[in-house]
C-alpha cells in the first residue's frame, strides 16, 4: 500500500524529465575528447589525388583556437556505429588503412 505513491511520484518524475529532454533540457553541449600527444605513422588521408600515406601528430592540431580560419574544415564525428557495437571517433578523409570498414571507418573507438 505503500508503494503506490511511490511508484507515482518515480513515473510523474520521469514523465516530467522525459518532457524536458524533449524540449532540449539536460543535454549536453560539448563534449571534449584528448587524444594526448600521440604520433600516428601511415595514416591515410585523403587528398587532391585520393588517400596518401602521412604522419599525423594530434599536437598539430589541438591549438587551432587562434581565430584564424582552415581554407576548408571538414569536422570529425563521434557517433555510435551499430555494426561495431561501440561509439567510434571518425573523420570522413582520414582512414588507419584501405581495408577500412565503409560503413564505419573508424578511427578510435571505445
Amino acid at each position: 500500500l505503500h508503494s503506490i505513491p511511490t511508484l507515482c511520484g518515480l513515473l510523474g518524475a520521469m514523465v516530467y524529465v522525459s518532457l524536458q529532454q524533449v524540449k532540449g533540457s539536460y543535454h549536453c553541449d560539448a563534449i571534449f575528447v584528448t587524444f594526448g600527444d600521440e604520433i600516428w605513422q601511415d595514416a591515410l588521408v585523403r587528398g587532391p589525388a585520393g588517400f596518401e600515406s602521412k604522419v599525423l601528430l594530434y599536437s598539430y592540431f589541438k591549438d587551432k583556437f587562434d581565430g584564424t580560419s582552415f581554407e576548408r574544415t571538414v569536422p570529425a564525428k563521434i557517433k555510435y556505429c551499430a555494426s561495431e557495437e561501440a561509439w567510434v571517433f571518425m573523420h570522413d578523409n582520414i582512414r588507419k588503412s584501405k581495408d577500412a570498414n565503409e560503413d564505419c571507418p573508424w578511427i578510435l573507438q571505445k
